[in-house]
Formats: structure tokens, sequence, C-alpha cells
């Protein structure tokens, strides 16, 4: 069912989002070379292989997002920074359009995750980091979280570390919270 989604968001949106809507290649070889491509909501500069977007290249929309990296077959695919307007950035890999692979997000807040994603969700090994004093969610005096995910949540062993660096749980996490007694490390 997401691949149908996917699928049809990719033919009416032209794989970025952007609407088809008086498009045009501006300057340049948009079939097979290098060339700027204007969309109804954005602009892509970079290379093209077969009319699709192929290679290097970066796509900047009117919202203020920004994309700089690898594509294949018109999907930001491979390696790529993604800019939000918020300030967030990711940098690391994407397969078709969504965050894959490993790579690491910096979020507005100052909170900053390193690991594996998949689908756009943290999910496999990661490093959550809260700055600024912040406690990680459902981990009293937890600043930094090292353990597995699943879907966005902390799921499976892990550890949370305090301010000083010190271990304070080690244990088992499910639906984001520890099981069992928290703190376990004194």
């Amino acid at each position: 069912m997401k691949k149908l989604i996917v699928l049809l968001l990719h033919s009416f949106f032209g794989f970025t989002g952007a609407l088809h809507l008086n498009a045009q290649c501006t300057s340049g070889d948009c079939q097979n070379g290098w060339g700027i491509y204007l969309y109804e909501g954005g602009r892509y500069e970079g290379y093209f292989a077969g009319g699709l977007r192929n290679g290097e290249g970066s796509f900047y929309w009117s919202s203020g997002e920004k994309y700089v990296g690898e594509w294949l077959n018109g999907w930001r695919t491979g390696y790529g920074i993604y800019y939000w307007p918020s300030g967030e950035s990711y940098y690391g890999y994407f397969k078709e359009n969504l965050i894959n692979g490993k790579g690491t997000r910096y979020f507005a807040n100052g909170d900053k995750y390193e690991g594996n994603w998949q689908d756009g969700k943290k999910n496999g090994y990661g490093i959550l980091t809260a700055e600024g004093g912040r406690i990680i969610t459902f981990c009293e005096k937890c600043t930094t979280y090292k353990g597995n995910w699943v879907n966005d949540q902390k799921s499976g062993f892990g550890k949370c570390y305090d301010k000083n660096g010190y271990l304070i749980y080690e244990g088992e996490f499910l639906d984001n919270k520890p099981v069992g007694s928290y703190p376990n490390r004194f």
C-alpha cells in the first residue's frame, strides 16, 4: 500500500512534491546532461538522464527546503543533505525520497540523532543526544540514549547517560520507555 501511495505521489508531483504545472527547462540539457528545470514550487539544478533527475543535483523548494545530493531515476537516492527552513538538517542516505540507511539529523531544538533510519524513521542502532539541559522523553535525568530504535521509538536494548556522561540505566525499552527499575545504575 505504501509503495502504491508513493507511486501515485511520484507521478502526480514529479518525484519531489512539486507540481508539473508550467514546468520547463530553462537552461542546459534537461534530457541527458546538466540543466536547470523550474517547477511550480521549486527548482532543480543538476544532471539528467532520460529526462529524469540522475546523478548529482540540488532541489530548492519555494517553502525554503533544500536537498543537495544524489538522484536516481528522479528520486532522492544515495547520499544527500536536506535542509529545513526551521534550521534542521539531515546528512546521510536516502532511498526513493525517504531517509534510509545511516545518517545524522540535527533538530531545531539542538538535539542530534546519529544512527540508522528506515522509511524516514529511526530504526536500528542510534544515539540521541539532547542539548541545553533537555531530558530525553520518559527517561528522567537522561541526556543521551544509545541503543535500539523501532519506528522512532526506543525499543530493545539501550543505555541512558546523564549530563555528566554517567550511565544511569542499562536494559530493555518498550514503547519508548525503560522496562523495569529506572534508574538502575548509580
